[in-house]
């Protein structure tokens, strides 16, 4: 094919003189040989006076995902140049060439007579900037977005030349990229006398030619992740730059020369081995879109950086820096400032010198307290101290009234300032794992936050309006005992604390989203059915006994774990009203059945997990399931009685380990076998009978609940023994995996207590399991860290 293109391009440079005619005949070349078979000349150029001046050839990517059961697998698809005809060296009018996400290994030589050329790309990883995410479907149907949401569309980016799906350029695309870069570029290139702008990023050159040094009309040049291993001193011929990237390299060092380029309104040196800045640094007065020196090896900064007074945006991030300059004050045009993951150990008082910031990044530093000049920050939208050991917040803090987000997480507050809530335009407040004992009350104040973090702290009570017109509330690990009952969140997630009870007034249409799991509720209010739009609820770990009957109202409820409560029963209609179910968990509970009515469930994936209760007998109607639902039975009282009885024609899948079903043979053997496989060797067949409990002081073989329960770090549990016997006490996870065994060794008849220190364990249920001759018993505990 390329052949014919040849012949063809060389036959019509013989007939036509060039023109538009004849540019667009090689035009069309490229895109046939390239495979842009869907695109034409008019959608990839531009034209002036007859002929060709532009050329947009940058590839492009789309990130596409397809289910494969119910997991999605991604691929990227690929559209770039591999090749070009030596007749590109025809279209000498070109001005502006974009070759951005190429896939070449060379360039021809002829490009040395595109004269004209001004503005050249070939940056081979620019396809990036053209990536667009999508999911397509068996029949092609592309999908934007994460989700499958039933809408068929095309792609929403102007930047696409067409809409895919419709005219079959989706085609075009290939799931191979070949990883092509340029070694070399052409000698000719010397010739190309024009330049303003060149990209010649990611590729392996190594260094940048000798005649770069002599276009001293240039005015942007990016050479990043080329391979340098200097600053290339030709650049500091380029008297006229206003951008200058030569990020992603290996120079250790910057020349005092850089002061000759006194145009420069961006620099990046990221992501190189640089060890310190020249103060000649300071003569780069017009800097004002970039300083980029991130992910160097700095250990200070010049004083000069105080003369970049025109700067808007500079990023120090991933260095050694320990201190900053007082002249950091002068650069009052900054509006973003990223210094996060230094060394730093305080700020200058000079700090609030920058009344135009609205973005300062500072987490991951060794700040031990901010200066009250931080209070001149009067445009300061978004401040992160996050990983610092901050013990207290200035006064001067709560003056920054443009404030939205605050970030102090992981640090070391007991308190905020009691002026907190003079922070009225605080939106966002993420405060978790410090040691708050409380909050302030001018914070009720604040009833615009979207998103409020205050887990892993020391908090006993909350401002009665703190979690008002809040989108996401979250307090888990905290010592709560209640909840204010103005709270109005669309998420809320109260883990780990200890709350006897809920407000039944936090129960509003908004709530999406409750996870009140490990506290010491015994109920849940009735008013929960008001909470119509609840779509996950979390009870897991606390003494429920049952659900309320308004409960059932919760008909968009698509997950229910009430792990390990003391729920006896499921209410028999549940499977009818709450029809959104599609995971419910009520392990360790004590169930006797599962209710038929979930087998009525139509839900196109369904994981139920009952594993951990006293279930001896399933109700025939689920084995309506689908293959697509998944049952968890394990450590429950099923015999073969207790199995449905239309059993051989279940099609879902579910396990069945450590209950009680001895004696299948046959086609329920081989179907058992299937489902759970190797489920006979866990079964409790023994036939032990225990003596009359109601005789008085009758010692049975028994395995006690331990005490306390929840605990930490240390409980007690005991059991008894009609008669000597080789004894294992052996503690589980709520994955079945062993934890610690306790005791392992021939007992005497009679009482017994064992001690179990749960010190290095996270919080969480484990079961501990007696197994004493043919005795064998289990029993769940919670610990709580």
């Amino acid at each position: 094919m390329k052949n014919c293109v040849l012949v063809f391009l060389a036959l019509a440079s013989l007939v036509f003189a060039q023109n538009y005619s004849s540019d667009s005949l090689i035009v069309q070349a490229i895109l046939d040989s390239n495979g842009w078979n869907s695109f034409t000349v008019e959608e990839v150029s531009n034209v002036s006076g007859n002929r060709i001046v532009e050329l947009k050839l940058r590839g492009e990517t789309i990130y596409y995902s397809i289910p494969t059961y119910s997991v999605w697998t991604g691929w990227f698809m690929y559209r770039s140049i591999t090749w070009l005809p030596a007749e590109i060296g025809n279209l000498t009018a070109l001005e502006k060439l974009d070759l951005g996400g190429h896939q070449l290994t060379s360039l021809p030589s002829t490009m040395g007579n595109l004269a004209n050329l001004k503005y050249l790309y070939l940056d081979p990883k620019h396809y990036w900037d053209n990536t667009k995410q999508a999911h397509i479907n068996g029949a092609g149907d592309i999908y934007y977005g994460d989700s499958l949401r039933h809408k068929t569309v095309s792609f929403w980016s102007d930047s696409l030349l067409n809409t895919y799906a419709a005219n079959g350029r989706i085609n075009d695309f290939s799931k191979y990229r070949i990883g092509s870069r340029l070694p070399a570029l052409p000698a000719t290139f010397a010739n190309l006398a024009n330049l303003i702008e060149l990209d010649i990023s990611n590729n392996p050159l190594d260094s940048i030619p000798s005649y770069i040094g002599n276009r001293t009309g240039m005015i942007r040049f990016w050479a990043a992740g080329i391979g340098l291993s200097q600053f290339p001193p030709q650049v500091l011929n380029l008297i006229n730059l206003e951008l200058l990237n030569l990020a992603n390299n290996y120079i250790t060092s910057v020349p005092s020369g850089i002061s000759a380029l006194t145009m420069l309104k961006s620099l990046n040196l990221s992501n190189n081995e640089i060890t310190s800045l020249p103060e000649s640094m300071g003569s780069l007065t017009a800097l004002s879109d970039l300083l980029d020196v991130s992910v160097n090896e700095l250990a200070s900064l010049p004083q000069a950086i105080g003369n970049f007074t025109l700067l808007k945006r500079l990023n120090i991030d991933h260095n050694m820096i320990t201190a900053l300059p007082a002249t950091i004050g002068n650069c009052a045009s900054l509006t973003r400032f990223d210094a996060e993951v230094n060394s730093i150990a305080s700020l200058p008082s000079t700090i609030g010198g920058l009344v135009m910031l609205d973005t300062l990044f500072l987490e991951w530093n060794d700040l031990a307290s901010l200066p009250p000049g931080i209070g001149g920050l009067v445009k300061i939208m978004n401040l992160q101290l996050m990983h610092n050991n901050l013990a207290s917040l200035p006064a001067e803090l709560c003056n920054l009234a443009a404030l939205a987000e605050l970030y102090i997480d992981n640090n070391q507050l007991t308190a905020l300032p009691d002026s907190f809530g003079r922070l009225s335009g605080l939106t966002i407040l993420e405060a978790t794992n410090n040691k708050l004992t409380d909050i302030p009350a001018s914070c009720a104040r604040l009833g615009n936050m979207s998103r409020v973090y205050l887990s892993d702290n020391l908090l006993t009570s909350l401002s009665s309006r703190i979690g008002s017109r809040t989108f996401d509330l979250q307090l888990n690990n905290n010592l709560l005992t209640s909840l204010p009952p103005d709270i109005n969140a669309n998420r809320i997630s109260v883990r780990n604390n200890k709350l006897t009870s809920l407000p039944g007034s936090i129960m509003r249409s908004i709530l999406n989203s409750l996870d009140v799991s490990f506290n010491e509720l015994t109920a849940l209010p009735d008013s929960i059915s008001l909470a119509v739009n609840l779509s996950g609820i979390h009870c897991a770990a606390n003494n429920i006994t049952s659900l309320p009957a308004p409960f059932l109202n919760l008909v968009k409820v698509v997950t229910m774990d009430f792990h390990h409560n003391n729920l006896t029963v499921l209410p028999d209609s549940i499977g009818y009203k709450m029809t959104g179910l599609r995971f419910v968990d009520v392990r360790g509970n004590s169930l006797s059945t599962i209710p038929a009515s979930l087998g009525k469930l139509s839900n196109t994936y369904l994981t139920i997990f009952a594993d951990s209760n006293q279930i001896s007998w399933l109700p025939d109607s689920l084995i309506a399931w689908r293959p697509s639902t998944r049952f968890y039975l394990n450590f429950n009282h099923l015999t073969l009685a207790g199995l449905p009885s239309n059993l051989l024609s279940i099609t879902s899948g579910f396990e069945i380990q450590y209950n009680r079903i001895c004696g299948a043979t046959g086609a329920i053997n081989t179907l058992l076998n299937g489902k759970s496989p190797n489920y006979a060797a866990t079964q409790d067949c023994s036939n032990t009978s225990v003596a009359d409990a109601s005789c008085v002081k009758v010692l049975v073989n028994s395995l006690s609940q331990n005490t306390p329960n929840p605990f930490n770090p240390s409980t007690s549990i005991n059991f008894s023994l009609t008669s000597p016997s080789h004894v294992t006490l052996q503690v589980y996870d709520i994955k079945g995996g062993l934890v610690t065994s306790l005791v392992n060794t021939q007992q005497q008849a009679g009482s017994h207590s064992v001690t179990w220190d749960a010190r290095g364990l996270g919080s969480g249920v484990y079961y501990y399991r007696l197994v004493a001759g043919d005795f064998k018993a289990m029993k769940k505990c919670i610990v709580i860290k």
